[in-house]
């Protein structure tokens, strides 16, 4: 390594930061962590639009906290991350950009299940959900049913 311009010994002058950039350590996902990676794409503030995704919005975020806690135990955040964005942990420089939730309607009553872009790193969830434990059962759906590639 020490041919381009003594690399080697910079990284090893440097060993702790380089560290975290050149191991596979696989630490654990946690909520938090997790939390801090995506942004939300709202409506406008007071529209009706906007109430049906902040409450869409809490029940995604008590899912992500029963994953974080062990609720699901045939499911954890690694598998959100996977379903999400087609890694199964966050890559040592992170992800290209924040992953993205966006909402969509279900047409004429139809139960649509949620959806994600690897492409893009963006997650769909519907904006009406008549309950906490309804948009959880559509997520757990949609995780258990998208196991492999090409599923999702």
């Amino acid at each position: 390594m020490n041919e381009i311009g003594s690399l080697g010994d910079i990284v090893m002058s440097n060993a702790t930061f380089f560290d975290e950039i050149l191991s596979d350590k696989e630490d654990d996902l946690t909520l938090v962590t997790f939390k801090k990676l995506y942004q939300v794409c709202y409506s406008d503030v007071g529209s009706n639009r906007r109430q049906e995704e902040e409450q869409a919005m809490y029940s995604f975020e008590l899912f992500l906290q029963d994953l974080a806690e062990g609720e699901t135990p045939e499911l954890k955040l690694s598998d959100l991350l996977i379903f999400l964005t087609g890694a199964e942990r966050i890559p040592p420089l992170g992800f290209p950009s924040s992953l993205v939730l966006e909402f969509y309607d279900n047409i004429d009553g139809e139960k649509r299940l949620p959806w994600a872009s690897t492409c893009s790193l963006t997650l769909h969830l519907p904006r009406q959900n008549n309950s906490p434990e309804e948009l959880k059962c559509l997520l757990r759906q949609s995780l258990q049913d998208c196991q492999g590639f090409g599923k999702c």
